[in-house]
C-alpha cells in the first residue's frame, strides 16, 4: 500500500529520566536511514541537557508530570479504588484526567499518543510507535510496503503466551485466568513497536486506553499494556489488524533469539529470515557483542 508523500510521517516514543546517549543510537539511526519523519518523545524527568541535546537533533518534546519512586508508581497501591471510579465515569474525557495521574508510564504513552493524533486531524500518513532505548534502525522504517490498519511483530516461533512467564503475567493481570486459558497457546506480539496509517494508530491507543481503565491489576511496575496489546490483536477488536512472524515483516525482535541465529551480511547488517536487511532492531541490546558495535558506530553522530 503506497501513501501520498505529501503528508509527513510520525516517530512516537516515551522517555523518563534516561540519558541522551540512552538514546543516541535510536536517534542516529533512524536519521542516518533517511527516515524524516517528525519525532516526538513524550518526556519526563530529563536533564537540562538532555532536553537540549535531544531539541537540537531534531526531536520534539512534549513534557509531562510524572511521580514515582525509583521507577515505582506508589499510586498504584490503590488500583483497586481507580479500577472503580474508572467504571463508573461515563465519558472518555474524564478516563483520560485520571488516567493520567494514576497509570504506569507504559499505559500512559497510548493517553498521550491518542491525544496527540486527535488533536491533529489528517496531519500524518503513518505513525510508528516505538521503544526508544532499546530499539535501532537499519533502513527506513516507512519505506516498507504495508497494508492500511495497524501492524505488530511477534516475538519468535516455540514461545506462547501461557508457556513464557513474562507475557503469562500481562495477560492474566490485565484479564485474568479465563483469558489467559482462551490466548494461552498463541504466540506473543511484542508492544515495543507497532505501525500503521495514523487513524488506525490514533483508535488503538484510545482502545489501549479505554481497556487499561478496566485491566484486573496495574502494578506499581506494570507491563500489562502488552497484556492489553495481546488481547487487542488475538481477538480482532479492531479492524485491519496485521500480525507478522518474527524476521518477516519489517522488526526483528531480538530478545528471544539466540546469538548463532542472528545472521549478518558483509557490512554486518543484521538480516531478516529471507535475507533482507531488517528495517528496525528491537531488543538488540540483549546481545551484548551487538549492542556494543551497534552504540560505537551511532555515537557522536546525533
Amino acid at each position: 500500500m503506497s501513501y501520498t508523500a505529501e503528508k509527513p510521517n510520525l516517530v512516537l516514543s516515551i522517555i523518563q529520566k534516561l540519558s541522551f546517549e540512552d538514546v543516541e543510537p535510536f536517534i542516529a539511526s533512524l536519521r542516518g536511514s533517511g527516515c524524516r519523519a517528525e519525532i516526538v518523545f513524550f518526556a519526563s524527568h530529563l536533564a537540562d541537557t538532555t532536553a537540549r541535546r535531544l531539541r537540537d537533533a531534531g526531536v520534539q518534546l512534549l513534557p509531562f508530570k510524572y511521580f514515582r519512586v525509583r521507577m515505582r508508581r506508589p499510586i498504584l497501591l490503590l488500583w483497586p479504588l481507580w479500577r472503580w471510579r474508572f467504571a463508573r465515569m461515563r465519558t472518555y474525557e474524564g478516563k483520560v484526567a485520571l488516567a493520567k495521574r494514576v497509570f504506569f508510564i507504559f499505559n500512559l504513552r497510548y493517553v498521550f499518543a491518542h491525544e496527540l493524533l486527535a488533536s491533529r486531524p489528517g496531519r500524518y500518513a503513518r505513525v510508528l510507535l516505538s521503544d526508544c532505548r532499546d530499539v535501532i534502525f537499519q533502513s527506513d522504517p516507512f519505506a516498507w510496503e504495508q497494508e492500511r490498519g495497524v501492524h505488530s511483530f511477534l516475538e519468535g516461533e516455540g514461545r506462547t503466551i501461557a508457556t513464557c512467564p513474562g507475557n503469562r503475567q500481562m495477560i492474566t493481570e490485565g484479564f485474568g485466568e479465563k483469558i489467559l486459558k482462551t490466548l494461552g497457546s498463541r504466540e506473543p506480539a511484542c508492544a515495543g513497536v507497532t505501525i500503521g496509517d495514523a487513524d488506525a494508530v490514533r483508535d488503538y491507543c484510545r482502545l489501549q486506553t479505554e481497556l487499561a481503565c478496566g485491566v484486573e491489576q496495574m502494578r506499581m511496575v506494570s507491563a500489562v499494556d502488552q497484556g492489553i496489546h495481546n488481547y487487542i490483536f488475538h481477538r480482532g477488536l479492531l479492524p485491519d489488524l496485521h500480525l507478522h512472524k518474527n524476521g518477516e515483516g519489517m522488526t526483528l525482535t531480538m530478545g528471544s533469539m539466540k546469538p548463532e541465529e542472528i545472521r549478518r551480511d558483509e557490512a554486518g547488517q543484521v538480516l531478516l529470515a529471507d535475507g533482507r536487511v531488517a528495517p528496525i532492531l528491537h531488543q538488540y541490546d540483549r546481545h551484548s557483542e551487538l549492542a556494543a558495535q551497534l552504540r560505537r558506530k551511532f555515537a557522536g553522530v546525533a
